[in-house]
């Protein structure tokens, strides 16, 4: 026998058809994204920018310190090359002769000393 207290209980077991969607469509195209798929997108991107700024640093870098091994060697000929001169003139002239008591130094003609 069934009560008529458990009625409403088995009314809400009972299978019901599901109702059907008439006329609309659901569109699944891949213009639509996940969220959860954008960021990774955007972290990646964002890395991706940090080692190329730090990759171009690095480059600029080298560049710099190869550039002053350069200028370094050409200061060291050309300071050789003014200290050959500067000899050359002096020897030419005869400065670094000695003439009794009136020879100067190196020391004697800087006025910094």
């Amino acid at each position: 026998m069934i009560r008529a207290n458990s009625l409403p209980s088995l009314i809400s077991l009972t299978p019901r058809p599901m109702p059907r969607l008439q006329n609309k469509k659901i569109i699944n195209n891949n213009k639509t994204m996940k969220r959860e798929s954008i960021f990774p997108v955007v972290i990646g991107i964002i890395v991706g920018v940090l080692i190329m700024i730090f990759w171009q640093f690095s480059v600029r870098l080298t560049n710099a310190t190869s550039a002053l091994a350069q200028l370094e060697q050409v200061s060291a000929q050309n300071t050789a090359t003014v200290n050959q001169v500067v000899s050359f003139i002096n020897q030419a002239t005869g400065a670094n002769k000695t003439t009794g008591a009136a020879a100067t130094t190196p020391t004697d003609t800087t006025p910094a000393q």
